[in-house]
């Protein structure tokens, strides 16, 4: 396959960050988005270079790009040229100081437009500001105590361009832009297919953000999700494998028992983890997935059920638009399977936990722990301390993101 040449800035910031050309081998939906219920989760199969080898558990660092609706913000907001050659004579490091790029590539390719500022990016914002009002109005905001701005401007997503954009007086170059935002970042993805089924390929499970904005005002777009739902065969990703913690990896002796939690594309390790077993079978595996709805969203569902009917691994679904009695996420299928879950724990089983950090994470903790009072009597307190413990001995792992 006859790959493009990246461009010499583009060069620059690859071999910073180590990354290599993998060619894109397939890409297709996973979810029926036609349903109301349907939303996107793409499957992408990447060809890994020569000598360039992973291990179930590990992940995929991509590089992303800034859409192009994005980059024409910030283009009509800054009165720019996207066409126009610029010549960085200084900048942080990662952008592509002394090459000629266009605006268009250095605003797509090198600089995180989503991120929020601190509040001292927001006092620089205010000296730019020609009307007195508008000045008043983003001092106020820098000067926040650090909770508030979080609550006001972390949390709520708003970026550089968002302010911009707020505060229209603001008058600022793209030189001072660019001292605003932050480089271009990396975005890691789990692997989802197994080393030893597929040697040389890697697959990716990934959901689309695609939310309304937490200022209350639009929708707010993931940068590196949305790139990569377009890409399609034939297309090229720089990136490179970035090792998990190796508490998360499934024990080495393959006869400990282990339960595996998940829902969504946090079931990417697990699908690797299943390839591996399907090729070498052990212990007891229960692995618990949670989704919409059995018809939308059960990711890769022939290959967990055919695994479950061959013995690999027992299957225990939760659908929260579909319940089935009480059992709506993965942490009411655990209560519901509370004799087998504490039947392994007791028999020195190992637990692995992927996917959403805010809220699946946490309400599978609180599962355990209501597992561990009912059968021992132990209070809250002493509950939580026997969790602690599992963790500490590297039998309870979590590789969960904050959505």
């Amino acid at each position: 396959m006859e790959m493009a040449q990246p461009s010499e800035a583009l060069t620059g910031l690859i071999s910073r960050y180590r990354l290599q050309p993998m060619p894109v081998l397939a890409s297709r939906e996973l979810v029926d988005t036609t349903h109301p219920l349907g939303h996107p989760k793409r499957y992408l199969r990447l060809k890994l270079p020569d000598g360039v080898a992973y291990r179930s558990g590990d992940h995929l660092a991509v590089l992303p790009r800034n859409p192009d609706d994005l980059v024409a913000r910030v283009v009509d907001r800054l009165g720019l040229d996207p066409t126009e050659t610029a010549t960085l004579e200084k900048g942080r490091r990662g952008l592509p100081v002394g090459l000629p790029v266009t605006v268009h590539e250095l605003l797509a390719q090198f600089v995180e437009l989503r991120f929020p500022p601190s509040a001292l990016g927001v006092a620089a914002l205010a000296e730019h500001a020609v009307d007195p009002a508008e000045r008043a109005g983003l001092l106020e905001i820098a000067g926040l105590e650090r909770e508030e701005f979080r609550t006001q401007v972390t949390n709520r997503e708003l970026s550089v361009l968002d302010l911009l954009e707020d505060f229209p007086s603001v008058d600022l170059t793209l030189e001072r832009f660019l001292e605003l935002v932050r480089p271009i970042r990396l975005r890691s993805y789990s692997i989802s297919s197994s080393p030893k089924a597929l040697p040389g390929d890697a697959e990716l499970m990934v959901s689309l953000l695609d939310e309304p904005h937490r200022s209350g005002v639009g929708v707010f777009r993931g940068v590196a999700s949305a790139y990569l739902q377009d890409v399609r065969p034939g297309d090229v990703l720089w990136a490179k494998v970035i090792e998990c913690q190796g508490s998360f990896r499934l024990p080495e002796d393959p006869n400990v028992p282990v339960m595996l939690i998940s829902a969504g594309t946090g079931l990417a390790p697990f699908r690797a983890a299943l390839g591996d077993r399907m090729l070498a079978p052990g212990g007891d595996v229960l692995l618990f997935f949670g989704c919409r709805h059995p018809d939308v969203d059960f990711l890769h569902r022939d290959e967990l059920e055919a695994a479950d009917a061959a013995g690999v691994i027992s299957l225990r679904p939760a659908f929260s638009r579909a319940p089935e009695g009480d059992i709506r996420y993965v942490q009411h299928r655990i209560i519901h399977d509370a004799d087998e879950v504490w039947d392994l724990l007791e028999q020195g089983g190992h637990v692995r936990v992927c996917g959403d950090g805010r809220f699946m994470a946490p309400a599978v903790q609180a599962a355990f722990r209501e597992i561990h009072r009912a059968r021992t009597g132990a209070s809250e307190e002493e509950a939580a301390e026997w969790l602690m413990g599992l963790i500490r001995e590297g039998r309870y792992v979590e590789d969960v993101w904050a959505g």
